[in-house]
Order: C-alpha cells, then structure tokens, then sequence
C-alpha cells in the first residue's frame, strides 16, 4: 500500500515536471528565434549604416573634389588679376 501510493506521487510528479520542462522549451526556442531574428535584423542595418557611409563618404569626397577646382580656379584668376594690377601700376609709374 505505501509503496502505491509513493510511486503514484512520483508519477505525478515526473509528468508536472515533464510538462514544466516542455513549457520552458518551447518558451526557450522562442526566444532563441525572436534573438535571431533581431541579430540578423541588426546586421543588415548595420551593413545599411555601412552603406549610407561609404556613398556619403564618396559624396564628399567629390563635392570636395569640385569645391577645390572652384577655390582653385578663384585663386588662380585672383593671383592673375593681382598681377596685371601690380604690372599696369608699375608701368604707369
């Protein structure tokens, strides 16, 4: 009789904790996709922000370009016209 009813509580008891730990699997896998999913969604953001740097980059560095030919060409016309200045000033003296 006792040992009924001891192998009757253990039997109970294994299924509930059975029960728990399929619970907790499941819940476990869950998590692990939702994690995955956030990881591989990070890392194409990242990749995205990786982008976006190397064209702004790129942007800047030919805006840059024609920004130096534009200062260039200003200062190289400014050096000229100050010559001609000093030149027509120097002859007339």
């Amino acid at each position: 009789m006792k040992s009924d009813i001891f192998f009757f509580i253990t039997s109970v008891s294994v299924v509930v904790i059975s029960i728990l730990l399929v619970i907790l699997l499941v819940y476990g896998f869950q998590i692990v996709r939702d994690v995955r999913i956030f990881v591989r969604t990070v890392k194409d953001e990242g990749e995205e922000i990786v982008k976006d740097f190397r064209a702004g980059r790129m942007s800047v560095m030919e805006k840059g370009k024609s920004i130096v030919s534009v200062l260039s060409t200003f200062f190289r016309y400014g050096a000229k016209h100050k010559e001609r200045k000093k030149k027509s000033h120097t002859e007339s003296e």
